[in-house]
């Protein structure tokens, strides 16, 4: 396999090479034709959905992360869209994927033994909601850049966090996704987890939406 064509590490706070990012690589310099985009967002969409439920307590988030593991670790190669021929057609090591993933979640489960086994991660915390909604991630309006892409959920890259000046429950988040800018605004009714949540977000500016919302509030609770 060409080296182009490796995802690159990308470093997380653990020292790991961080599968967040992984999928954000997977594009060499190349064109690739609508069967391979179609692929890649397969591949993207269970690596996702392998992390962001990969510790839930809730049943049918675990039931999406089991589905995700089994299809990621599974070697098959009968099903035309099984990883394994995503992989090979996409010229992606599955091994390095399925590497990379199961040294990650290694990594999220010590830390949740840590702090007591008990997780609580920023997507799913309660207090993170407005008028009875939980309101993370924000929606995502676009404000210049490449052409909007409509993107929905926990895309991209955060670049900017400001609290409003007039609104104690609201703070103002710009992320970054192919090329362009959006604008996000996140509601949160509790005045003093809202300014707890700036702060912190404020100590995440590029990381990417996903991992930050991976990340363990349970001090919080």
């Amino acid at each position: 396999m060409a080296e182009h064509e490796r995802p690159r590490p990308v470093r997380n706070s653990s020292g790991l090479a961080d599968p967040v990012a992984i999928h954000e690589s997977f594009n060499g310099p190349g064109k690739r034709s609508g069967e391979e985009r179609l692929m890649l967002a397969v591949l993207r969409d269970a690596i996702e959905c392998f992390q962001q439920h990969a510790l839930s307590n809730h049943p049918v988030h675990q039931e999406r992360f089991k589905r995700a593991q089994s299809w990621i670790f599974a070697k098959n190669t009968s099903w035309f869209f099984s990883f394994e021929n995503i992989c090979e057609t996409l010229k992606i090591d599955p091994g390095y994927i399925r590497k990379r993933l199961s040294a990650w979640n290694e990594a999220k489960c010590r830390s949740t033994v840590f702090y007591g086994g008990c997780s609580m991660l920023l997507r799913e915390h309660p207090l993170i909601s407005h008028q009875g909604f939980h309101s993370w991630p924000p929606a995502w309006t676009w404000v210049g850049g490449m052409p909007n892409q409509s993107p929905r959920g926990e895309v991209g890259t955060l670049r900017e966090v400001h609290a409003s000046k007039t609104q104690h429950k609201r703070c103002f988040l710009r992320m970054a996704y192919q090329g362009a800018s959006y604008l996000g605004c996140l509601l949160i009714d509790d005045t003093t987890f809202c300014a707890q949540i700036v702060n912190l977000l404020q100590t995440c500016l590029n990381r990417s939406l996903l991992e930050i919302g991976s990340i363990d509030l349970s001090p919080f609770l």
